[in-house]
């Protein structure tokens, strides 16, 4: 259920129950503390919904260029500087949802504002919205609407903003509303919420207008239940300054610092993290392609899956036979020692034709007396070593040499 809270005169409150599937509101009466004993005995409140009476805000219709739009609602307060009484930091403002070329805004002061929702604070009662009864009653679409409440009246005109007056002002009002009753409208519908109500207002109603009514009563708590589930959200006076605080969040405020700095600290180690993932992963995928590299250097063709386990599997294949003269292993040992006693400045590449039970030796060497030393070592090991070619680099011999044995 919603309790609906209008402030009165000399710090009472009215407050309606309501509900989606209510008929009519129930109605209490009694000063803040009696608000506040009520709402601690009640566990099915879901809305406490303080209304602001229309007299005690103001609307505008503000238009805007399309180049405007973006930044409409923070230059709202200097748009209308001109039209205020007071400096426009005493206002508070809220906006409607903005349109194709206009924005309505609804002000009110902010030191009433204050004293309401300060005096409903000290009792125990925090509203969860506070919406001017201007968003709570429905708009006309034909004939003018007026709606009546102890002594106030609220004008509703087709394709026009809204306007409140106090009964006193009402003649006045209406008068300037009209061009001086020059302008009349088709018919005007007077709204109470009973016969004493609207016997009342028919009153003081002027002349000049009063065959245009027709009255009727209404519950107009019911009515707010409608307007405030339709739209009265989207007019929420509780925001900016006004913005309920939650114990979390009072609770949280003496260390909103060290919060921040703690907050600052995760963003930069997070940053750090995200920088040093990037610098290992461009790390990993340059040890990759050398890995690929050297890998087709010795498995030159089939797919790399794990150069670890292929590596290994061939190894294994090789120690187990390597033709004649031993194994291909212990005959790489052989070569490299004889290669390492004549000092070769560079072997260039060593290829193995298991089938043939080849090896093929590409090195550099300083002349051909070392090539011949090199051949001799490796025939003294039992080795048949043929020279395939050979010719000058520079001022050095390249050699090609296949071993057998």
């Amino acid at each position: 259920m919603n309790v609906f809270i209008r402030p009165c005169a000399d710090d009472q409150y009215q407050w309606f129950v309501t509900s989606a599937q209510s008929v009519q509101s129930q109605k209490h009466e009694g000063d803040a503390g009696a608000l506040a004993a009520f709402c601690q005995q009640q566990e099915t409140i879901r809305n406490r919904i303080l209304v602001v009476p229309a007299v005690d805000t103001a609307m505008r219709r503000l238009t805007f260029s399309e180049k405007e739009k973006r930044h409409i609602r923070k230059a709202i307060p200097f748009m209308l500087e001109d039209e205020l009484l007071t400096e426009a930091d005493d206002i508070h403002f809220v906006s409607g949802k903005l349109q194709a070329d206009h924005v309505d805004v609804l002000a009110i002061d902010r030191v009433l504002l204050e004293q309401w929702l300060a005096g409903l604070a000290e009792a125990g009662v925090t509203p969860s919205h506070c919406v001017a009864e201007y968003q709570l009653l429905p708009d006309a679409q034909e004939a003018w609407l007026l709606f009546y409440w102890q002594g106030q009246y609220l004008v509703k005109i087709p394709d026009a903003l809204p306007v409140a007056f106090d009964a006193m002002q009402l003649d006045l009002g209406l008068s300037l509303l009209t061009d001086n009753y020059a302008e009349l409208p088709a018919a005007i519908v007077l709204y109470g919420n009973d016969e004493k109500a609207l016997e009342e207002a028919r009153q003081q109603v002027p002349d000049a207008l009063k065959h245009l009514l027709t009255s009727e009563t209404a519950d107009l708590p019911l009515t707010w239940q409608q307007q405030f589930a339709e739209r009265g959200q989207d007019w929420n006076l509780l925001h900016g300054d006004f913005a309920p605080s939650r114990e979390w969040v009072a609770m949280l405020k003496p260390w909103r610092w060290a919060a921040a700095a703690l907050l600052f600290a995760f963003i930069l180690q997070t940053g750090l993290i995200a920088i040093e993932g990037n610098r290992y992963k461009e790390q990993y995928a340059s040890l990759r392609k050398q890995m690929d590299t050297t890998f087709r250097q010795v498995v030159p063709q089939g797919r790399i899956v794990d150069h670890r386990v292929q590596l290994e599997r061939l190894l294994k294949t090789l120690q187990q036979g390597g033709g004649q003269g031993g194994t291909l292993i212990s005959r790489v040992e052989t070569i490299g020692a004889v290669l390492a006693k004549h000092e070769v400045q560079s072997l260039n590449a060593l290829n193995y034709e298991r089938d043939e039970g080849e090896l093929r030796i590409d090195l550099l060497v300083a002349d051909y007396d070392q090539l011949q030393k090199i051949i001799d070592g490796l025939k003294a090991e039992a080795m048949t070593v043929e020279i395939q070619n050979s010719n000058a680099q520079g001022d050095q011999l390249r050699a090609r040499l296949k071993v057998t044995g």
